[in-house]
């Protein structure tokens, strides 16, 4: 049992914050609403409001996509042969970490879309830039041929602190901040599955995973855009919505950025 004692801390991890979700949901959100339902517009993000504990069910329980992988991401870690050696597979701090940050990427999204305050909104775009920060810096560490998980976790701290307040002093920061992360880490994935950057001996395929990693979130990022408020694929009656489509895919793309990193091979 203990090959996965990520499992068993993504599971307390994920059933603590549920526990708080409901508590709080059952004593009816306490706080300021988000700036797209303070004017009283009861759409946002396509779906219309609903009056019960969980305001958004669709954007919502979509979410579960990010637990779903992260404890995927956690079994496998604990349980699979590994393709590659490499700080992935051979340093649990990076495979544990990289499910629990997919984890509570979901956790964030669960607490907005079910509450629509504006503390959601918050836990939910910082749970994005842990997700996104570590992925990229994994990738940087790579680059330089690093994997001191101390080093690693000092720079990761900084960065979220530095986002964190600037997310604080400017709640649009992440309009522009998360698009260039995202960028950012997509074109080092390109670089590295081409062999145009790396360390030597180090070796990533474009196929299969991260092609598959490419496609799905490629995907879902035009679902995104055509489920945005007033565009063709936004419907607020819809049970399943386009925003709770785009969460799922994008779930599945981090699920297979993991398998990507997973199969590097150092020779």
């Amino acid at each position: 049992m203990e090959n996965f004692v990520g499992l068993w801390l993504g599971l307390i991890v994920t059933g603590g914050s549920m526990v708080v979700f409901f508590a709080l949901g059952r004593r009816g959100w306490t706080g300021k609403l988000d700036d797209c339902v303070e004017g009283g517009v009861d759409i946002c993000y396509c779906e219309k409001l609903q009056p019960g504990m969980v305001k958004q069910p669709s954007n919502t329980w979509s979410n579960l996509a990010f637990v779903l992988v992260g404890l995927l991401i956690m079994i496998h870690a604990g349980g699979a042969q590994a393709e590659g050696q490499n700080p992935m597979t051979t340093i649990p701090f990076y495979s544990i970490g990289f499910g629990i940050v997919i984890i509570t990427v979901g956790l964030g999204s669960i607490f907005f879309h079910g509450s629509m305050t504006s503390w959601g909104n918050l836990l939910d775009n910082l749970a994005m830039y842990w997700f996104i920060s570590f992925a990229l810096l994994y990738d940087l560490f790579r680059l330089f041929n690093a994997s001191d998980v101390g080093v690693f976790i000092v720079i990761f701290l900084f960065f979220n602190v530095f986002v964190g307040i600037l997310r604080g002093l400017d709640e649009g920061s992440e309009k522009y901040v998360f698009p260039a992360l995202l960028v950012s880490l997509i074109g080092i994935g390109f670089l590295f599955a081409l062999g145009v950057i790396g360390v030597a001996g180090v070796q990533r395929s474009f196929f299969p995973w991260f092609a598959a990693e490419l496609g799905a979130f490629i995907l879902a990022l035009v679902i995104w855009w055509f489920s945005r408020t007033d565009q063709p694929l936004c419907r607020p009656e819809w049970r399943i919505q386009g925003h709770a489509v785009w969460q799922v895919l994008s779930a599945v793309a981090g699920g297979f950025l993991y398998l990507n990193l997973v199969a590097e091979v150092v020779s």
